[in-house]
């Protein structure tokens, strides 16, 4: 919001509350299965960080989605301060709303994505570098269920279930869109934010042995298992498969247009030229 010429965001304790509730260690506690889909070091990587009592699984995985929350609506305040005449009308929050299409609001949505995503990767990197007893494979496992928790937090909202006060949920589906409402549809931000952590990935620490198709069966594997366990009848995951399937085209060309805007942005380039990022 915009108050006395100054912008303010906020985040409800609620929202925390909530997000310990529906990230509770109890539903993951079959996480260890993730390892299976990977090579015996990969998979041995898993179990001795699910088994070692520095490491807290489940509190990092809610670290990260409430750090992505955080740098996501912090992102908003900067393109707020950095855009030209701000007269506080374009007032943002993470919840979706069936208000008119503006395409600068999912443009500063998709930019807000990926600078919250990469501030996720500088956290991981920061709890690895701590870490007692490193190597590369632990690494990879951690870099893995930080963009797990990003996908895992999105779909929540995708499925309708952020809000919801204890179990057993419902699923509150958002039909599949591109030019329309408040935000750009969680499937498009899923896959601009699995490609983009990639990339930094790969651009930053290029020696480490991921591919696409390593980062996709792992972090949607830990979805699954995620899923299963808070939502066991549901078959939740079938459904984010065959849309993503169905609409990956569509979600490309549609996040291929938001990126050009992006970068012609008057708030959004002004932050790229001023933290030095590179965009042409």
């Amino acid at each position: 919001m915009r108050k006395k010429e100054y912008n303010i965001i906020g985040i409800t304790n609620g929202y925390p509350i909530l997000m310990n509730d529906k990230l509770s260690s109890k539903y993951f506690k079959n996480i260890a299965l993730v390892g299976i889909l990977n090579e015996p070091d990969i998979s041995e990587a898993y179990c001795e960080l699910i088994n070692n009592n520095y490491f807290d699984l489940p509190q990092f995985i809610l670290n990260c989605s409430l750090r992505f929350i955080f740098h996501h609506e912090f992102q908003h305040l900067l393109q707020m301060n950095s855009e030209k005449n701000n007269s506080g009308e374009r007032m943002l929050n993470e919840y979706f709303e069936m208000s008119k299409y503006d395409i600068i609001k999912h443009v500063w949505e998709f930019d807000a994505d990926r600078i919250s995503s990469y501030e996720i990767l500088k956290y991981v990197f920061s709890v690895y570098s701590k870490y007692p007893l490193k190597n590369e494979k632990k690494f990879i496992c951690m870099l893995y269920v930080s963009v797990a928790s990003v996908l895992v937090t999105l779909n929540l909202f995708y499925f309708g279930i952020v809000n919801q006060i204890g179990s057993p949920y419902r699923i509150d589906k958002i039909p599949f869109y591109t030019e329309m409402y408040s935000h750009p549809h969680p499937l498009v931000r899923c896959i601009n934010i699995m490609e983009f952590m990639f990339e930094c990935i790969m651009s930053d620490f290029p020696t480490l042995e991921i591919t696409t198709q390593k980062m996709l069966i792992n972090t949607t594997g830990i979805m699954k298992l995620y899923f299963d366990t808070i939502l066991p009848e549901s078959n939740i995951m079938n459904t984010f498969y065959d849309e993503i399937s169905l609409y990956i085209n569509e979600i490309n060309e549609y996040n291929k247009r938001l990126y050009n805007y992006a970068v012609k942005d008057y708030a959004i380039k002004n932050i790229l030229i001023k933290r030095g990022i590179s965009f042409d």
